[in-house]
């Protein structure tokens, strides 16, 4: 299993996504940072250039995949946050302290089929695992419903596309609006076999999340088969 290490890395790259979502690279050199796919870090600043009022450091799902060896790739909504501000407007090079990785949000280690549910920023642990599912050929078959409050708010809709190209295993379904009941059975009804052996993932903001939970509970997912990563800093 990976070990918790606390890491001084510097910030490496940036770039606008979509529209209020940033993307940040964190250079490992050459550091050995060993993680799973759906894992989380906590980055934080040893010398803050804005206060926050809340806390000098976030947690952050990897969005990059386990192989990628020369960083670790983040991304987050903007917001107007002291710590959010430090992170887009330091120089490329700062040095942060990155902590982690934090979690169990991760794929089973068994061939069962998974669906994936992301709303907005939910999508990062989500991309890390299609990435490595595609590079490693996993034989999990992977539904990934997506829902976005816009097509143009959609973070890496392109990326996933490229992944269901590479990877027959893996689907994408998208929604613009919120995910609702008859989007969920539209897409994984035959997941939902009392029989199955699908595993379910929820993440993203915490009312979507808790929306979703009911949903498959209602629908007879076992809470055993259920994980969820709730994004408590979504906006802040």
């Amino acid at each position: 299993n990976s070990m918790v290490a606390s890491l001084t890395l510097p910030i490496v790259g940036r770039r606008i996504v979509v529209t209020g979502t940033v993307e940040v690279l964190l250079g490992l050199g050459n550091v050995l940072f060993d993680f799973i796919a759906g894992q989380y870090i906590r980055i934080s600043f040893p010398d803050p250039h804005f206060e926050d009022a809340r806390s000098n450091g976030r947690e952050f799902s990897i969005a990059s995949s386990p192989n990628e060896k020369k960083h670790l790739m983040i991304a987050t909504r903007i917001s107007e946050s002291g710590f959010k501000k430090n992170i887009y407007e330091v120089p490329l090079g700062s040095l942060v302290t990155v902590d982690g990785p934090f979690g169990i949000f991760t794929l089973p280690r068994e061939p069962h089929s998974v669906v994936c549910i992301a709303g907005g920023i939910g999508i990062t642990p989500f991309l890390s695992m299609a990435t490595f599912a595609a590079e490693e050929q996993l034989p999990n078959p992977i539904t990934l419903l997506y829902a976005n409050g816009s097509a143009e708010s959609a973070a890496y809709a392109d990326a996933l596309k490229e992944l269901e190209k590479r990877n027959p295993n893996f689907r994408v379904q998208e929604k613009i609006g919120l995910l609702d009941e008859p989007f969920v059975l539209e897409h994984a009804k035959e997941r939902l076999a009392p029989d199955s052996l699908c595993m379910w993932y929820i993440a993203g903001p915490p009312g979507m999340v808790q929306a979703c939970r009911h949903i498959l509970l209602h629908n007879g997912v076992v809470e055993n088969k259920l994980h969820i990563e709730e994004f408590s800093n979504y906006t802040d």
